[in-house]
């Protein structure tokens, strides 16, 4: 448990960071990404999607840090999010090509994030079956 903890605190203080500087920055938080932020429109679906949606995950996660019953839900949360982050980049490697040096990083961390989320939301469940708790 002291592990998924640690793992859940990680991401969601990154998840919190990354959030709190795209509501703020929006355009500075997309440079890196090779989004031009032109409009008022733009703007405001960043701010919605790279701002607040992970802040809000940033919270669920910190939250399984502290309130058990929380805990292997936000690990599965955090296995679908980085997995669907994953696969719409693996789609994209595919149809559209190479993407940036930035964006492989963060391929290889969502993938990371998706794998151990796995094994723990797993050997979570598993524990749960384990002792009669299903």
């Amino acid at each position: 448990q002291r592990f998924e903890r640690v793992f859940l605190a990680i991401v969601g203080l990154i998840f919190l960071g990354l959030g709190s500087f795209n509501l703020f920055f929006p355009a500075i938080g997309m440079a890196g990404f090779e989004i031009e932020v032109a409009t008022v429109s733009a703007l405001n679906e960043i701010r919605a999607n790279y701002g607040g949606m992970h802040f809000a995950m940033g919270l669920l996660f910190v939250s399984g840090v502290f309130v058990g019953p929380v805990r292997v839900t936000a690990l599965l949360v955090v296995a679908l999010f980085t997995g669907g982050l994953v696969l719409g980049r693996l789609l994209s490697l595919v149809l559209d090509g190479s993407p940036n040096l930035l964006l492989w990083g963060l391929f290889a961390l969502e993938a990371l994030g998706c794998f151990v989320a796995s094994v723990l939301v797993k050997r979570a469940w598993q524990s749960t079956m384990n002792h009669g708790n299903a």
